[in-house]
């Protein structure tokens, strides 16, 4: 919902009429295919939902504008389509919306996070709504969609702060922290590049953001499915009975420390009581899995 206009909006704008989106919508995509008509089917390369606030109507309804465009013009497949948003005016679920609706890049209203200047310009945001914008837009689209090995990559804030040590100061800036495991889609390069893309993409050269990258040593690796996965799964089926089944789920492995030394494949105990007070496992489960790891080693070196 609009509560107020801006004071410097030169824009028509009204508030508290939510209700006449629906009609506004309809007599919009009338519109757009008469235009259509007009103009012969055209080619569209861009477009640019902006002006006063275009993230209130729902993603149904962005879908379904962009949907008449496509039919009225020769929307080219990868037409730049922007949604103009106010950062307090779009969450995480919409954001997901618009984006499977076709929108593909995001201008968030940020004209500054300064407390003093939000007041002269009479905005109604903070810098911690830029911020949650952000988020929303970062976490909102998926960085792939799995691989043949992998599932797919994921990116997850830890942590939210705004620096404040009074509960009565509005912050002028915001920072979040977030760790991604990902998959061998990527590089850490590559997904560096894609991270900076979609801020920058997200800010609309209105929100001022920087992320400080970590350094990192955790490199994709896979161990493909041949004759050394195959004798460790042959050492397991021989104690337990059971044909284990391989994959990459978990966390991040420490094999990637010495993979590029040796075939590596990680196996161990049921972690029913890992990381809580009073670790523990059944003395059965360590000799079984000694048994395991001499039938490997015996296999190995036959």
């Amino acid at each position: 919902m609009l509560f107020r206009s801006c004071p410097y909006c030169d824009f028509t704008t009204y508030s508290g009429l939510d209700a006449l989106i629906p009609a506004y919508v309809d007599a919009l995509e009338t519109a757009i295919k008469r235009e259509g008509v007009a103009r012969q089917g055209r080619a569209v390369q861009t477009v640019f939902f902006g002006g006063g606030t275009p993230s209130l109507p729902e993603p149904a309804q962005i879908e379904r504008l962009i949907g008449a465009i496509a039919r009225g013009f020769a929307l080219e497949p990868d037409a730049e389509i922007t949604l103009e948003a106010n950062p307090n005016s779009a969450d995480q679920t919409r954001f997901t919306g618009y984006r499977a609706a076709g929108i593909n890049r995001l201008s968030i209203g940020v004209q500054t996070t300064d407390r003093r200047g939000l007041r002269v310009l009479g905005r109604n945001h903070e810098a911690r709504d830029a911020e949650a914008a952000l988020i929303a837009a970062l976490s909102g689209e998926p960085l792939d969609r799995g691989t043949a090995h992998f599932q797919p990559s994921n990116l997850e804030f830890t942590s939210v702060d705004v620096g404040n040590t009074a509960w009565n100061v509005i912050p002028g800036q915001a920072r979040a922290r977030f760790n991604i495991r990902y998959n061998d889609a990527h590089t850490r390069e590559s997904l560096r590049a894609l991270i900076e893309e979609r801020v920058t993409r997200a800010s609309g050269n209105r929100i001022k953001a920087r992320i400080v990258w970590e350094p990192s040593n955790a490199d994709v690796f896979l161990t493909e499915p041949g004759p050394f996965t195959e004798l460790v799964a042959a050492a397991i089926e021989e104690v337990t009975g059971r044909r284990p089944e391989f994959n990459t789920g978990g966390g991040t492995s420490d094999a990637r420390f010495i993979t590029h030394y040796c075939p590596v494949l990680e196996f161990g105990l049921v972690g029913q009581t890992m990381h809580q007070i009073d670790e523990r496992t059944p003395v059965a489960d360590i000799e079984n899995l000694t048994r395991i790891y001499r039938g490997v080693l015996e296999r190995y070196f036959a």
